[in-house]
């Protein structure tokens, strides 16, 4: 085993004139090095555009900590040292950090390349619904504010590692810690041009995600090449502070909203105008952009919208897929502007949400269909749990309570083509089950949850159903976590190819036992004469019979196929962006009650209530899991989190005793009610509930709960107790 190590470079901004690598090369225990003369001229991956060159091969790097070259050497110490020994004559370049001035006329522009960029605007979404003038004009009253979102890490446990092999007949494998892995064998054959069926990706535990480790990367490709080059393997473990420097993390953002509503609360306009850094490469950002407008108004019953939304280039590393996708940063801005309309009408917060929420039927402004919608019943339980009315009719000094909701699309459709999921089911000689999908376990519970479904469905013990980790040279190709997608079509899938085992199953019982199809049932894991039930044969059986009896090894091997009826509305060219894209929308609302010492500004968060409408519940306990951990994260990026660098671009809190971090023991409890609606596309009426639970309601909630509790509003992330005290000191002058 060799071990790989990234040279990246030092500046934000700057042209690359000279790679010198020849002390490097000397150094004994180096096998290999790679810089941009050895690779191909591609780019990585991305959603409607591609923009970032592989190991900067167009001499230009765009962010302090870009990989410019790489190392193959029989330890690590000495790859480390070899990184030392390359020198490499950089041209600095002026660079921008702030995405107001990374749009003036004047500014250093970042893609020169890219001739359709102006200004370093990468990508604007212009969406109207509606009359928006006259939404307003019918309002009694409007409200305008401001509010701004840090950018945070997903700070899992296990900084991204990649191993890869190449033999000696062209035949790569390679071993991720990543949630995407089928995308990422697409992505070694395009990028590096080697045929996809000579590529085989595997996959085991990932350790935490989080939307990051997603698709193919800048480590993968290069951990691929080293190993091409040695003809051995490579490890490539990037430290906690290239993992940060480096990983798609969750995008800052400036917004500017505005509300209207009629004296009795009915909200007649909104109007969003919004700046989002995405760094200095697309990645996934054109998507996103879409969809945090569009998914913004799944919740209330808003009839005249608009939405102004630009992604800007900075010298600052690529954002991307960050749990929730965009809910967050759209959730602060709209619930604090409910509090702040439901206080200028004179209105409870709670009954503003309930007038205007959606019901199970609704269509929204941008053409989802609501099949199933829970948003109203997730507010009356939460709000009834915390004991709402009575907290509010008997505040106590420095105490506040706060209301937010959230939703997140299951299942969005990213292609024209096939969007579902596939599960193939084999039955073994001994009974038992193996079941193979595409679809990967980060750690959430799915395969888990498949487990169970095919437990159920064929009545036998949850132990006799093997999942198969993923390997690519074995399990179908899977489209990834995408959308809150493989909790719900993953056991759709796995739902039907039980259905097809039945068929198979039922089919050689009446072979072996003598009867029509018709005159069988297949129940508890065996298939039993109708109207003599002691005649039956086991799984067991039947797989023997067919593997070695009359059949002559014909192993039953069925498959299920979910396919979304979905449209592809999501794509940067479709000029609407208007139609049914997802399979299904999820609730969540979520209750905080806050003291807040005025002396020193610091918060205390007394209880949280999330109120979760995910379907039908598969997996409570995964699922209580997914509702801990996403509230979790919600509370460090509301009052601890933010990555923070300095005039230069260099990251300055680049590792975990510098980003600070809620722990469990300065944690709340979290009272769960989950709110089981159904949901008619799915088998069991279930939904996803990974991504929106607590995450993007808890940060609202706690600024509404703050300014319940001592009259102050913080509009902009992390809510810390400095910014608490300035708001106090403004108050009182």
């Amino acid at each position: 085993m060799l071990y790989g190590k990234i040279l990246r470079s030092p500046y934000a901004h700057a042209r690359i004139l000279n790679i010198d690598i020849s002390k490097a090369k000397k150094l004994p225990g180096v096998k290999a090095i790679v810089t941009a003369d050895d690779v191909p001229h591609s780019l990585l991956f991305g959603i409607d555009g591609r923009d970032e060159p592989l190991l900067s091969w167009d001499k230009h790097v765009r962010f302090a900590g870009q990989e410019v070259a790489a190392v193959a050497a029989i330890d690590q110490d000495i790859a480390d040292e070899a990184l030392d020994l390359i020198k490499i004559d950089y041209e600095e370049l002026p660079a921008v950090f702030d995405v107001e001035e990374a749009i003036k006329d004047d500014a250093p522009q970042i893609h020169p390349e890219l001739k359709d960029v102006k200004n370093n605007i990468a990508f604007e979404v212009n969406i109207e619904r509606g009359n928006i003038e006259k939404g307003f004009h019918e309002a009694d009253v409007v409200v305008e504010d401001k509010f701004e979102i840090a950018p945070v890490n997903q700070a899992y446990m296990e900084p991204d590692v990649c191993v890869a092999n190449y033999d000696t007949s062209d035949h790569l494998t390679v071993w991720v810690s990543s949630t995407w892995p089928s995308n990422i064998r697409d992505e070694l054959a395009r990028v590096l041009n080697i045929p996809i069926s000579k590529i085989r990706v595997i996959q085991y535990n990932v350790g935490g995600a989080f939307g990051a480790k997603f698709t193919g990367l800048q480590v993968h490709h290069i951990t691929a090449l080293l190993a091409m080059k040695t003809i051995r393997p490579v490890k490539i473990i990037l430290n906690r502070s290239e993992d940060f420097a480096v990983m798609r993390y969750r995008s800052g953002i400036r917004i500017n909203w505005k509300l209207g509503a009629k004296k009795d609360g009915t909200i007649t306009a909104e109007h969003t105008r919004f700046l989002l850094d995405q760094g200095a490469y697309l990645y996934m950002i054109k998507r996103m952009l879409t969809h945090m407008c569009l998914r913004n108004d799944g919740l209330y019953r808003i009839k005249n919208v608009k939405h102004e939304a630009k992604a800007v280039y900075t010298n600052k590393a690529a954002i991307g897929t960050y749990r929730s996708f965009g809910d967050v940063q759209m959730a602060f801005g709209r619930e604090q502007m409910l509090d702040i309309l439901a206080e200028k009408l004179g209105m409870s917060i709670v009954d503003l949400k309930l007038k205007n929420a959606n019901r199970k039927g609704d269509i929204t402004p941008h053409g989802w269909h609501l099949n199933s919608c829970g948003l109203i019943e997730c507010i009356k339980k939460a709000t009834e749990y915390a004991n709402w009315r009575e907290k509010k009719n008997n505040k106590k000094p420095n105490r506040g309570i706060g209301i937010a909701s959230t939703c997140h699309e299951t299942d969005d459709r990213t292609t024209n083509g096939s969007y579902g999921s596939v599960t193939y089911l084999k039955l073994i000689e001994d009974g038992k089950i193996q079941l193979l999908t595409g679809e990967a376990d980060t750690g959430q519970g799915s395969h888990n949850a498949f487990a169970m479904t095919a437990a159920e469905e064929l009545g036998i013990p949850l132990k006799d159903i093997d999942v198969l980790p993923f390997d690519s040279d074995i399990v179908p190709w899977a489209w990834g976590y995408l959308g809150s997608r493989v909790m719900s079509t993953g056991v759709q899938a796995t739902y039907l190819a039980c259905q097809e085992m039945k068929k198979e199953c039922i089919a050689s019982a009446s072979e072996m036992l003598g009867y029509k199809k018709e005159e069988l049932e297949f129940k508890e894991g065996k298939v039993f004469v109708k109207k003599s039930p002691k005649k039956s044969v086991s799984l067991a059986d039947i797989a023997n019979y067919v593997i070695h009896g009359k059949r002559g090894s014909a192993m039953i091997v069925v498959r299920g196929i979910d396919e979304r009826p979905t449209e592809y509305t999501l794509g940067a060219d479709n000029p609407t962006h208007y139609g049914h894209s997802v399979s299904a929308t999820y609730y969540d609302t979520v209750v905080v009650e806050v003291e807040v010492e005025i002396e020193t500004g610091q918060i205390k968060i007394l209880k949280v209530i999330v109120a979760d409408d995910c379907g039908k519940v598969i997996d409570r306990m995964m699922i209580e899991g997914q509702v801990d951990g996403a509230t979790m994260q919600g509370l460090g990026a509301t009052l601890l989190e933010e990555r923070k660098t300095d005039y230069k671009g260099m990251l300055l809190n680049s590792n975990l005793t510098s980003y600070y971090l809620p722990l469990s023991l300065n944690l709340p409890s979290i009272e769960k009610i989950f709110v089981e609606s159904n949901e008619p596309g799915y088998c069991y009426g279930h939904k996803g509930g990974g991504e929106s639970p607590g995450i993007g309601s808890i940060m609202p909630a706690i600024a509404n709960a703050i300014y319940d509790a001592i009259g102050v509003r913080i509009k902009s992330t992390p809510i810390t107790p400095d910014k608490i005290l300035e708001a106090l000191e403004l108050k009182r002058k």
